[in-house]
């Protein structure tokens, strides 16, 4: 079941590419996946979260630099993944990141608001 839903939301996203909504709910799906892991056996349990958590955190990093309609709320919940499942490492990696997109996002808004008035 939870790979289905991972399979169903990932071809969503791949589909509407500019919807956070829709990158929102497939990142949600692969927290909730990767925290509510029910296996037999702890180790196999511990992996799987892990795989998961390093699923979401590869989605969140290329999300990072992608023409969203709203990235801020992307940026905004890997930072709240970061902070609950990353290392002090992974959070700073985060947030230079994001700075970084931030930069880019500002600069293309700003070449876009321009051109209207002109």
């Amino acid at each position: 079941m939870p790979d289905s839903a991972i399979a169903v939301w990932q071809k969503a996203a791949k589909y509407y590419k500019t919807s956070y909504l829709v990158w929102m709910s497939y990142t949600d799906v692969l927290m909730c996946v990767a925290f509510f892991c029910f296996k037999d056996i702890v180790d196999q349990s511990f992996h799987s979260k892990q795989d998961r958590h390093d699923e979401a955190r590869a989605v969140f990093k290329d999300l990072c630099m992608k023409n969203l309609d709203w990235p801020e709320a992307i940026w905004e919940a890997w930072i709240s993944f970061e902070h609950l499942f990353g290392s002090v490492q992974e959070v700073d990696a985060c947030l230079d990141k994001i700075e970084r997109a931030q930069y880019q996002v500002n600069m293309r808004r700003a070449k876009v608001g321009g051109s209207l008035f002109r």
